[in-house]
């Protein structure tokens, strides 16, 4: 591993960096996800002749002519803030606990050895002299 890389704080900073990417991921996809549905769903519930007019309209490449802007502001039920409303409620849902679980998996395994020190100083001052550290596969500012 290059040396920049074989810093603790370092190696922290990407596994929170990756943490908020895969988060920022799980939103967009949700959000992707619950317009598609809800725009099925609008799609299905046209009359037939819209539904042939919207579909000219989307070959041609007129999604946001007067006409097609006419047909969604008529047949469109609902909120049109719907889909990022639950879509933000069901990222927060799943990234919140990957998030928290992520970042304590990080810190436990960036303090494990810090942990390990301070539980060998407590034995040396209370006078086991022939305690020692645990080795762990850490590297970088520990040696191996």
């Amino acid at each position: 591993m290059a040396l920049g890389l074989n810093r603790i704080w370092v190696r922290f900073g990407l596994w929170i960096t990756a943490t908020v990417l895969v988060t920022i991921g799980a939103l967009t996809a949700g959000v992707l996800l619950i317009s598609e549905l809800q725009y099925r769903a609008f799609y299905k519930h046209l009359p037939d002749a819209v539904r042939t007019e919207l579909d000219t309209l989307t070959a041609q490449d007129l999604d946001d002519s007067p006409r097609a802007l006419q047909i969604y502001s008529e047949y469109w039920g609902g909120d049109l803030h719907f889909g990022e409303k639950w879509s933000l409620l069901v990222g927060l849902a799943v990234s919140l606990p990957f998030g928290l679980g992520v970042g304590f998996w990080v810190s436990r395994r960036i303090t494990r050895p810090l942990a390990s020190m301070v539980e060998v100083a407590k034995r040396i001052e209370a006078g086991d002299l022939g305690a020692r550290a645990v080795k762990s596969d850490a590297h970088g500012e520990w040696p191996r």
